[in-house]
């Protein structure tokens, strides 16, 4: 195949004529493993459900809450699953913008996850409080840097946590736009 660029279907791979809906998990998998100069990818367009009214959106499943924050809204155009992610644009490096996570069942060892696509590489701030009641339980800090613009990219935190009912994550010092989609929070043993 001297010359050719770009992916070529893989043979007798399963795919479909049909336009692709956005983030409808299309992947690129290595046939075989060649010298770097001669590596080629084979796509298959794989459409877990095309029916975009069942598909899960991560945020839907928890109680998530950003009443007073103009500096935060919902996103159906930019998203890495579900149907919308939050974006969060920053009024000047020095305001924040608070989202609170609430009706949660924390406790023992936990994990915060959040996946973060920022327009440029900027660091900036994400403070996580979780709250048993009215008091504050645990604060961690995470000074966030992506490593490119405009990639996803995983922020996961560990936290030992007693029976947390209610967090609240803050982003600060931001000098540009930041989106963050399937937050997540699990406990175990």
């Amino acid at each position: 195949l001297v010359g050719s660029l770009g992916f070529r279907l893989a043979p007798k791979g399963e795919f479909s004529f049909d336009e692709p809906i956005p983030n409808s998990s299309q992947f690129c998998l290595p046939m075989t493993m060649a010298s770097s100069s001669r590596r080629r990818c084979n796509a298959v367009a794989v459409n877990i459900d095309s029916n975009p009214e069942q598909i899960k959106e991560q945020f839907d499943s928890l109680s998530v809450e950003y009443p007073f924050e103009d500096s935060i809204s919902k996103d159906d155009t930019v998203f890495r699953n579900g149907t919308y992610s939050l974006k969060i644009e920053s009024r000047n490096s020095n305001s924040e913008s608070k989202l609170t996570v609430s009706d949660l069942v924390m406790d023992n060892n936990s994990v915060i996850s959040m996946w973060i696509l920022s327009d440029s590489t900027n660091p900036f701030k994400v403070q996580l409080l979780g709250y048993k009641g009215k008091t504050l339980a645990f604060k961690r800090s995470v000074n966030f840097k992506p490593s490119s613009k405009n990639y996803w990219e995983l922020l996961s935190v560990s936290q030992e946590t007693n029976d947390v009912d209610r967090m609240e994550i803050v982003f600060s010092n931001m000098s540009s736009r930041i989106w963050i989609d399937d937050l997540d929070i699990n406990s175990y043993k």
